[in-house]
């Protein structure tokens, strides 16, 4: 109340005088009184009254609505009429002015107080509700998203910036409009309509999150692939009144992933045709390389003992060379097995030492011997079964004890089984080998890489039999790990 400057509008003199008196007793500062209409006006423009109490009839060519309709419209004033007309044509002019009070004379002063505080409150309301509105407006209008706002029919209430520009439309042309009337929204991957989607929105209360959409620019003549989101608004009695609607643009995302998906298949069918290719060069090169190896042998059996030193170094160079290829081959056809995803596995319960172990020991012993290395096997539990593909972990283990004498001049290969505290199977390759740099170990186990190229002179080698071991130990649910040091030795160790 205190410091609320009122303007006074009234013809009348005396009354207006007596009304000033009232309102400075009530605790009201009377900041002007105005007799006409036009006066009233420019009082307004130079006071700034907090209120206006306009009085109807005036004594002027201009009445006191029409001076009400000005001053609301270019200075939003509040207004509180005094009459001593209540007919229906007068209430029903005044009420086009959105006055904030009426009332009728004679009044009392609790009346004229109870006006004025509640016209106040009323457009202080008001002010903090248009000054939520434009902060909301300006959220709004700055968001990258498109947002719509219906009423309970789904009719256009609101559009923001971002969605005229999304829709090539404004807001005065889709107002009350249903948004299926005028865009041609398509729900993806679904059977639903745009309508079908909202309805439960806006029936039921329920919320529509991140759906994949097409939506269909009709001015741009191209499609804008979106996700909408929709939310009900509901008022002070829980009744739905409207719902929102986010549609956010994801055009580039899909072309993003488009592209991703056309290079993976790409990827895929040049590695399926790679692979593909490599079996059959494989096949073909194996058996005129078999038949070579077994005439080879046959020769070498029939005239091993009528020729000299020479010529059997030249047979065994030829027999090295040709299970050297074999074993190439082998390796590349398996590569190419799991790659194209054609082999099979076949998981049985199996005694690991006897079954596989045992019989890598006996394959590798004689190239061991050779090398002058000492080759054992040190078994630390008594229980060697366990749930594997036989074919696929004898290969990595194979594969395993095959690089250990290989990378190892002098002194030592060892296969150890034991089992850990969660009870799974271990076994370990340990050597005393050239070892492998920390630089290179987390390049390990890719396919066709070794740690130095000059080792594929130095030492036979294609770079895939670690490579092959991992996928065999991804095959059994097994993990494989290993520690090295340069010049020192390494140890592979596999869990199943």
């Amino acid at each position: 109340m205190s410091g609320t400057k009122i303007l006074v509008v009234e013809d009348n003199h005396i009354i207006s005088e007596e009304l000033k008196l009232r309102l400075e007793l009530l605790g009201y500062e009377v900041c002007g009184i105005a007799h006409k209409a036009k006066q009233a006006i420019s009082m307004v423009s130079k006071l700034k009254p907090n209120l206006v109490l306009m009085d109807i009839v005036l004594n002027d060519d201009m009445d006191g609505i029409e001076a009400a309709k000005i001053i609301g419209k270019k200075y939003h004033v509040p207004i509180i009429y005094l009459t001593a007309y209540a007919d229906d044509d007068t209430i029903s002019k005044a009420k086009d002015t959105n006055p904030y009070g009426y009332i009728i004379k004679p009044f009392n002063e609790v009346i004229l107080k109870s006006s004025i505080e509640i016209a106040l409150n009323k457009y202080y309301l008001e002010n903090k509700l248009r000054e939520n509105e434009s902060i909301l407006s300006s959220t709004l209008g700055s968001l990258d998203e498109a947002i719509f706002r219906t009423d309970e029919f789904g009719k256009i209430l609101f559009m923001n910036e971002s969605a005229e520009i999304l829709t090539g439309k404004n807001l005065d042309s889709c107002l009350n409009k249903k948004m299926a009337e005028i865009f041609d929204i398509e729900i993806m991957n679904s059977s639903y309509s745009f309508n079908e989607l909202i309805n439960p929105v806006l029936h039921k209360g329920e919320s529509v999150s991140r759906c994949s959409s097409k939506f269909l620019n009709v001015p741009a003549e191209c499609s804008t692939y979106i996700e909408i989101s929709a939310m009900p608004i509901k008022d002070a009695a829980d009744k739905i009144s409207g719902c929102v609607l986010v549609f956010h643009d994801i055009t580039k995302r899909v072309e993003i992933e488009s592209k991703l998906m056309e290079a993976k298949n790409r990827a895929e069918f040049a590695s399926k045709i790679k692979s593909e290719f490599l079996a059959q060069m494989s096949h073909e090169i194996r058996t005129p390389v078999n038949a070579m190896l077994s005439f080879a042998s046959l020769i070498r059996e029939e005239v091993e003992d009528q020729v000299n030193n020479e010529v059997k170094e030249h047979f065994s160079i030829l027999d090295n060379a040709g299970k050297r290829m074999a074993k190439t081959i082998d390796l590349l056809l398996s590569m190419a097995e799991l790659q194209s995803g054609s082999y099979k596995t076949k998981l049985i319960k199996t005694d690991f030492y006897k079954d596989i172990v045992e019989n890598v020991y006996l394959t590798f012993a004689h190239k061991a011997h050779n090398k002058k290395l000492e080759f054992n096997v040190s078994k630390l539990t008594d229980d060697f079964e366990t749930v594997v593909d036989v074919n696929s972990a004898r290969q990595t283990i194979s594969n395993l004890v095959d690089n250990a004498i290989k990378y190892t001049k002098q002194g030592k290969i060892e296969i150890r089984i034991s089992r850990n505290e969660s009870n799974r199977l271990i076994v370990e390759i340990i050597d005393t080998g050239i070892g492998i740099s920390k630089e290179y170990q987390k390049d390990l186990f890719m396919p066709f890489t070794q740690e130095d190229q000059s080792y594929t002179r130095r030492y036979e080698g294609t770079g895939l039999g670690l490579a092959l071991a991992k996928k065999y130990c991804e095959l059994n649910n097994a993990d494989i790990e290993f520690e090295s040091k340069k010049s020192v030795g390494s140890t592979f160790r596999v869990m199943f």
